[in-house]
């Protein structure tokens, strides 16, 4: 059984945190007036990498520095997937349903079958090792195009202490089919990916700010019909922050975290809506029918609803969720964050030692990834007893290593 991190239950309310922000008027039908920012687990050191496992049935995200993949359940659960993880970053799922890893601490990619078979996908480009593979995401054909920085190269929180064997910092595409293994695009730190609905479009994140350059950019490349990448555009220069992680809807929006929040942008860069975080946030992704926004930041999962149909509502177990009318009591949230209009629209528009071999723990039974025993990083969690507020005493030891990250991964 895996270790149970939080019982089942309903998820705490987010007070202190601005409501969501319409700047154009397409988002406010896409935002319910009452959607308000819910906790879902707070608990982690820093989380990345979120994504829905259809195969499982959950919202599966990496606590990079907890060197865990979590699992959040619809009923309020929320378990170790996979324990004693090699540093694992971005998270996707290919087509066969198996969760596809980005690890930074064996430099690779990986993926875990739903029954916990763990196998490694590739590893050197042309004989030299990744730097650490950041973010993954599966386009229609199968193929796994992912992000390989230098930060897990250069934060031994995060990774392992190392020079680059590549001497620069790309893109890849590679092809599980057939092995084939190309390199698409050069940035300073290329970071998030995600592709326009029709997939001929690639957004790629460079956030070098972070690490001593100045990329905070969202840039779109035309996906040609050999599936490799024409000119690149800017679509959006991201204030405040970086745009780390980001996601995109079937209307073609783009969802990109910043340390504001959750921005959201027309495909043309044009500035939609705001959701405020408490804390800077890293990712995001939705959920089934992006009838729910999941969010990463630093030590918390947050989700937020949209607009959605009735039957997405009840298949989705609303009714556990608490509304703005259950904030009553003690105040023991974070500080709500303000940015004035004036912040926001400063953005810049134009227009026990590892198997070396696997990187984890593996099972007695040598056929996967050990679930449960190792957390080291923290005593059990006081979640398998009773929820706690965000900010509790326990959790405020986790949140000063969170707080003192100030660069994104």
């Amino acid at each position: 059984m895996p270790d149970l991190l939080r019982p089942a239950g309903p998820s705490d309310p987010v007070p202190h945190v601005d409501p969501p922000q319409a700047q154009d008027p397409r988002f406010a039908a896409v935002m319910p007036p009452a959607a308000r920012l819910v906790a879902l687990y707070d608990q982690a050191v820093f989380c990345e990498g979120p994504v829905w496992w259809p195969a499982r049935g959950i919202l599966a995200w990496s606590d990079i520095e907890g060197r865990r993949v979590l699992g959040w359940h619809p009923d309020g659960r929320v378990e170790v997937v996979i324990d004693a993880t090699p540093f694992i970053n971005g998270n996707t799922v290919d087509r066969d349903g198996h969760l596809v890893h980005c690890e930074h601490g064996n430099r690779r990619l990986s993926r875990t079958r739903p029954d916990g078979h763990y196998e490694v996908l590739v590893e050197t480009y042309r004989g030299d090792r990744f730097n650490s593979p950041n973010d993954v995401v599966c386009a229609a054909d199968g193929a796994l195009w992912f992000s390989d920085p230098a930060y897990g190269l250069t934060t031994p929180r995060q990774g392992r202490l190392a020079e680059s064997d590549l001497g620069h910092h790309s893109v890849y595409r590679f092809d599980p089919a057939s092995a084939a293994l190309t390199r698409v695009a050069e940035l300073g730190q290329p970071n998030g990916l995600a592709f326009a609905p029709d997939g001929r479009t690639l957004y790629v994140t460079d956030t070098s700010r972070t690490a001593g350059g100045d990329g905070h950019t969202i840039y779109a490349y035309p996906v040609a019909a050999d599936q490799t990448l024409g000119e690149r555009r800017v679509v959006a220069e991201v204030e405040p922050g970086v745009p780390d992680g980001l996601c995109v809807d079937h209307r073609g929006w783009i969802w990109t975290s910043s340390e504001a929040g959750i921005q959201v942008l027309s495909a043309d860069g044009h500035r939609l809506g705001l959701i405020p975080t408490p804390q800077v946030c890293s990712n995001c992704c939705f959920g089934p029918g992006e009838a729910r926004l999941f969010i990463t930041s630093k030590a918390h999962l947050y989700a937020i609803d949209l607009a959605a149909g009735p039957a997405e509502r009840a298949r989705r177990g609303v009714a556990h969720e608490k509304g703005p009318a259950a904030m009553a009591g003690p105040d023991h949230s974070p500080r709500r964050r303000t940015y004035s209009a004036a912040v926001i629209s400063a953005v810049k528009w134009p227009h026990q030692s590892l198997d070396e071999t696997t990187g984890h723990r593996p099972l007695d039974s040598g056929s996967g990834w050990l679930t449960g025993g190792l957390n080291r990083h923290r005593p059990a969690s006081p979640r398998a007893a009773a929820p706690l507020p965000l900010c509790s005493s326990k959790n405020l030891q986790l949140s000063q290593c969170a707080l003192a990250m100030s660069r994104v991964s």
